[in-house]
């Protein structure tokens, strides 16, 4: 025997040994963007284990295209990172874009962005904004009548930063037909804040 022939046995033996990739799923004919400024499109990607194991052209994922392989033509649609959030508000978050934000730690400074909300939006109704913070009041939380002190016309409703809380003006609770007898929604979890003698503070 030679020395090319054994050589090409060698080789021969090593390709044959190798193990072949083969993915689960392959998205083909598409636009992939990859988050990679080097090289930032792709027309296809391969899947498996759920693990992306190539990005890149769509001659070169034939490599690792089996009999098995789910192919998928995209036609031209365009494939992007993302994360599943099972977690949502998008009525919440439509809302509190049609506002102003109220981050603030000192009381002045939160009725001053108030007010200057309120100056800015002279239409808008019911008033709407977001981001003060509970630290700015009392336990008891804030009060139906310092809204009314600078809006008592139109419905105000103010989202708190957490998003679980709102503060509202006595036209608010006036619209949303909310009096001491109404019930709480889901104590003691969705409540009204109420004064001793029962009535929601706003």
């Amino acid at each position: 025997m030679n020395y090319i022939t054994a050589l090409l046995l060698i080789l021969f033996s090593f390709y044959s040994n190798a193990e072949v990739i083969i993915a689960d799923k392959v998205l083909k004919n598409g636009k992939i963007y990859t988050v990679n400024t080097a090289s930032p499109w792709a027309q296809s990607v391969a899947i498996k284990d759920d693990k992306i194991i190539f990005v890149g052209s769509d001659k070169d994922v034939v490599s690792v295209v089996g009999k098995t392989t789910d192919v998928i033509d995209l036609k031209g649609k365009m494939v992007i990172p993302g994360f599943i959030d099972n977690h949502i508000h998008p009525l919440a978050g439509s809302l509190i874009a049609s506002g102003s934000r109220l981050e603030t730690d000192d009381k002045a400074e939160l009725i001053a962005k108030i007010k200057q909300h309120l100056a800015e939006n002279p239409k808008q109704s019911p008033v709407i904004s977001y981001g003060w913070r509970i630290n700015v009041f009392p336990e008891t939380g804030p009060t139906k009548e310092e809204l009314d002190a600078i809006e008592s016309n139109r419905p105000v409703f103010l989202w708190a930063v957490d998003g679980h809380s709102a503060w509202v003006n006595s036209k608010g609770l006036e619209v949303a037909g909310i009096t001491k007898d109404t019930p709480d929604t889901q104590p003691p979890f969705s409540y009204f804040q109420r004064d001793e003698k029962g009535e929601p503070t706003g």
